[in-house]
């Protein structure tokens, strides 16, 4: 199977030799070509990261031949493997997709490439990006220059940023009013990550509010949980979406209710059709 088919099929159900075609992809393709940015793209997909696609990958971010757009989604992919093993602690390696070596190699470039002076921006947006999601010690610091940077594209990426790395609140509340419903809801994202209570106002605002962004609102219905404890306040908040009829915003406010153990304002004889399920 080539790139094309296993773009058009979930990674779950990508053939045996999958990892062979994208590192082939990686390796042989033309530098710029949309095939070997097809092949980035599919090798960031956690179920076939090994040591050899993320050294792959490496290559390619690592390169300063190599067109911006396909070293920015090599970094991107290279993000879910860092974010997984910091998740698991980042102590053992033994059931881990690459070797303690090849991790530590990627944080490592991801940062060089960051820091080097001649690296296209969005390239450098992208390596940070990429490397939040298993945060280190420098990253406060990058976050909070992106931040104040008068780029806009570079506060996006520290917006993103902020959920995944500690201390930031006052500047996620602050990223709630921003006008770019981009930075917005990575903010949103953001307030689910650390339970900034000061942001309740906001959500709330997401929640009621009629013809918003859909996206955003998925966002606001997953932070309400962070938010609150409480399972009636959660209830309160999300029960009047449990029968929306966008069917992707009726299951997120089911999920958060059952996640919450939060009682459903349909009452037990009145239960919603759809995920709610014990």
């Amino acid at each position: 199977m080539d790139l094309e088919g296993l773009a058009e099929l979930p990674s779950w159900d990508w053939p045996r030799d999958a990892v062979e075609t994208i590192l082939a992809g990686l390796v042989e393709g033309e530098r710029g070509a949309p095939g070997r940015l097809q092949a980035a793209e599919l090798a960031g997909e956690i179920s076939v990261m090994d040591d050899r696609l993320a050294e792959a990958l490496l290559a390619v971010v690592r390169d300063p031949t190599e067109s911006e757009r396909v070293r920015g989604t090599a970094a991107i992919s290279l993000g879910p493997v860092l974010e997984e093993l910091d998740m698991d602690g980042g102590l053992d390696f033994d059931d881990a997709v690459v070797s303690a070596s090849t991790a530590r190699r990627v944080r490592e470039t991801l940062r060089e490439v960051y820091l080097d002076p001649s690296t296209p921006k969005d390239v450098r947006r992208r390596t940070l990006e990429a490397s939040v999601r298993s945060p280190e010690h420098w990253h406060a610091g990058a976050i909070r220059a992106a931040y104040h940077d008068n780029d806009e594209s570079w506060r996006l990426t520290a917006v993103f940023g902020m959920r995944f790395v500690a201390g930031f609140e006052d500047e996620i509340v602050e990223a709630l009013a921003s006008l770019d419903p981009l930075v917005r809801y990575e903010a949103v994202q953001a307030v689910g990550s650390w339970r900034v209570e000061a942001a309740w106002p906001v959500i709330r605002d997401i929640l009621v509010a009629e013809g918003g962004d859909r996206d955003l609102l998925l966002a606001a219905i997953e932070a309400v949980t962070s938010l609150h404890s409480d399972p009636e306040l959660i209830a309160e908040a999300l029960s009047p979406l449990a029968e929306s009829p966008d069917p992707e915003i009726a299951e997120a406010v089911l999920d958060a209710l059952l996640m919450a153990h939060a009682p459903w304002a349909g009452g037990e004889d009145d239960e919603p059709d759809g995920p709610w399920m014990f």
